[in-house]
């Protein structure tokens, strides 16, 4: 036993005093341990098994035999749960056929009957006072003898093992330790770096911003004022005590008290930071205005403030700036409650802010309720994005059901920066006003009209005898009894034409006649208006010896309109033709219809002597006229002329033209599109 042990010894002497075995890594380690193992036993093969983290599978980390490192294999807590209880619970388990036979279970005897080996050996590895495995050694007998040098020999190089673990543990948390270390004397380096950098950026900062810097010692009171600070009231640095006295004495009076408030609310946490607006007295006596900011930098033990530090601007150009402000909107205010039209200013949340009295007038007081809905939200939306939109007359249905005619402006109005911070709303019930214009040209119409009445009386008349002819005709066959089937069918259909003749003229009268101007525009053929408006007027052309030529030197013109109010104009134009040449021989009136790239141009022109130079710009103005005293009101071409402009479209006197001749300019309507547009294509 006595040369056993020595034998022990020698095996722990050299694994701990052999400098290379220390140097090699854990695995290397561990296969050094195994090979020495068996080299100075007679076990049959040595291995070491280590835990998984759930501890429910043991893994054959190494097996050596004869020398060789074997392959590794796996053992499950399933498969040998009374194994896995007692590894750990004793220093050795020895298991065979005659030693601790409870450990031997179905698959135990399958593992030695495969590997051949009678008896097993194994010692619980511990690290850091937990199990991570176990230290094997498989034997050939079924019996097995171990003495106490044995055991303690066995039970020493688990240890062993063990302590390489926790070896490796250490060296692994010192590495982690230290590149922590590393990691934040690196940090703290370079935070240190940009608190340096950022203090110099900070003062470079304030000092171009003419922003001061200060500090104050809560408990003695003393302080510290940069050269900012003096210089912004006039000062020379340090010209004053750097001392709190100092700057409650610089306060304005009206302002003391305030400011101290503020402090102590922040000192006493009922403000997350200090901040006030105040006035403080420069040197020369002037009195400027100072936004102070300002943080606790340092507190002591019980969590008390002991240092403030902060800022203070000098904010006296924008405090000037903001009065600026509020007086140019005062003013703007007063401006519009006394002006003597409909005008209203709101914000962008559609807050009235002032109104004229006219406004409270027209739309019962300081509201925007009537105009707050529909329509009205996406105009003003518009102005709030920066347009300037408007309508001269327009036909509007209002809450209670009524329509008034409306001419309004809505603009957006700007504060002292610049930004758009809401609108201003003009808008003025003209319905009276309208309903007057409509008065007078209706009135224009019918006069229109009726100058053309005795032509159209005859125009009537003449198929009237034609079928007071075919009926006399008629009742004398009868009369005879000589009428037969076929004639009878002759006079009818003859009796039918001219019925339908006197049935259009008529239907163009009364279209002609009825008030328009409420009507929606619709899409409609230029030369059907034409034929339509010559309907009323031809007869009397044609009695007065005016020959009527129409000419449409392009396709299909279309255009979008009230066709009552485009015939109005022609008849207009027409009459004014008429009364220039008919008592000349020879005269005509041509119409003439062609296009260019936008527009339909349609051309009046008639064998009169012109209009004179010197009353062609009064000739569109109302009531001016170049007839007789009796003759014509002076609105026709005033009348026409809004029309059209009505229409998105222009009428000219057009000089410099062989004939009398104005134009008529409207602007084109796509034909697909209008094709597509179910009844607004009226033919």
């Amino acid at each position: 036993m006595i040369a056993k042990a020595k034998k022990y010894f020698e095996f722990h002497s050299f694994m701990n005093v052999n400098p290379d075995f220390h140097k090699k890594k854990l695995d290397e380690k561990l296969l050094d341990i195994v090979l020495k193992i068996s080299e100075y036993t007679s076990y049959f093969r040595v291995g070491v098994w280590l835990f998984s983290p759930d501890k429910e599978v043991l893994n054959q980390e190494l097996l050596v035999q004869n020398g060789v490192k074997l392959s590794k294999i796996s053992i499950y807590k399933n498969d040998f749960p009374v194994l896995f209880s007692q590894i750990g619970q004793e220093r050795l388990l020895i298991s065979s056929k005659t030693t601790n036979p409870f450990l031997i279970q179905d698959e135990h005897l399958k593992y030695f009957s495969k590997h051949k080996i009678g008896s097993l050996v194994l010692c619980p590895i511990f690290s850091d006072g937990e199990t991570i495995g176990c230290f094997n050694l498989e034997y050939l007998d079924e019996d097995i003898s171990l003495d106490f040098a044995d055991q303690i020999f066995l039970t020493t190089c688990a240890d062993m093992i063990g302590r390489l673990f926790e070896t490796q543990k250490r060296q692994i948390y010192e590495h982690e330790l230290k590149e922590r270390i590393n990691y934040l004397e690196f940090n703290l380096r370079r935070r240190i770096d940009e608190l340096n950098q950022a203090k110099l950026s900070l003062d470079i900062a304030l000092q171009s911003a003419k922003a001061a810097k200060w500090e104050w010692d809560v408990e003695t009171n003393q302080c510290f004022y940069n050269d900012t600070w003096f210089e912004n009231l006039g000062y020379r640095p340090n010209e004053l005590p750097s001392v709190l006295s100092t700057f409650k004495s610089l306060i304005h009076p009206s302002d003391t008290e305030r400011v101290f408030n503020e402090l102590i609310k922040y000192i006493n946490g009922e403000t997350s930071i200090y901040e006030c607006r105040f006035r403080l007295i420069a040197k020369n006596g002037d009195v400027k205005w100072f936004l102070d900011r300002g943080c606790v930098t340092q507190r002591h033990f019980d969590g008390t403030p002991s240092r403030l530090t902060g800022i203070i601007i000098d904010i006296t150009p924008f405090v000037k700036l903001e009065e600026t402000k509020r007086l140019s909107e005062q003013q703007l205010k007063s401006m519009i409650a006394s002006i003597p039209t409909p005008v209203v200013m709101i914000d962008k949340d559609l807050n009235v802010l002032s109104f004229s009295s006219k406004w409270a007038e027209d739309w019962g007081g300081g509201t925007i309720q009537e105009f707050s809905q529909n329509g009205w939200i996406h105009k003003i939306s518009s102005a709030l994005d920066g347009n300037s939109i408007s309508s001269e007359e327009d036909y509007v249905e209002f809450s209670n059901g009524s329509y008034k005619w409306l001419k309004w402006v809505i603009k957006p109005w700007r504060n002292y920066q610049n930004e758009i911070s809401g609108v201003i709303l003009m808008i003025e019930n003209i319905t009276e006003r309208k309903i007057a214009e409509i008065k007078i040209s209706q009135s224009s119409k019918l006069s229109a009209l009726g100058e053309m009445a005795g032509g159209i009386a005859h125009e009537i008349n003449n198929p009237l005898s034609i079928i007071k002819g075919y009926v006399d005709l008629l009742k004398k066959y009868s009369d005879r009894q000589a009428l037969n089937l076929e004639t009878m069918k002759q006079y009818l259909s003859k009796i039918d034409i001219t019925i339908e003749r006197i049935s259009r003229i008529v239907g163009g009268m009364r279209r002609f006649a009825r008030e328009s101007s409420s009507d929606k525009k619709i899409n409609y053929p230029l030369s059907q208006i034409i034929s339509e408006t010559l309907d009323i007027c031809h007869e009397k052309l044609n009695n007065n010896g005016v020959k009527v030529e129409v000419e449409v030197a392009t396709s299909n013109p279309l255009i979008n309109c009230r066709p009552v109010e485009i015939s109005q104009v022609l008849l207009n134009l027409i009459n004014n033709s008429f009364q220039a040449i008919e008592k000349q021989l020879g005269a005509f009136i041509k119409i003439y219809i062609s296009e260019n790239d936008h527009s339909y141009l349609i051309q009046v022109s008639d064998s009169g002597p012109g209009i004179r130079p010197e009353v062609r710009s009064k000739i569109f103005q109302p009531f001016f006229t170049t007839k007789e005293v009796g003759v014509g009101t002076g609105l026709g071409l005033s009348i026409s002329r809004g029309i059209i402009e009505d229409h998105d479209g222009k009428l000219y006197y057009k000089e410099n033209a062989p004939y009398t001749t104005f134009v008529i300019d409207l602007p084109k309507v796509d034909q697909d599109q209008a094709l597509k547009s179910s009844g607004e294509y009226l033919i």
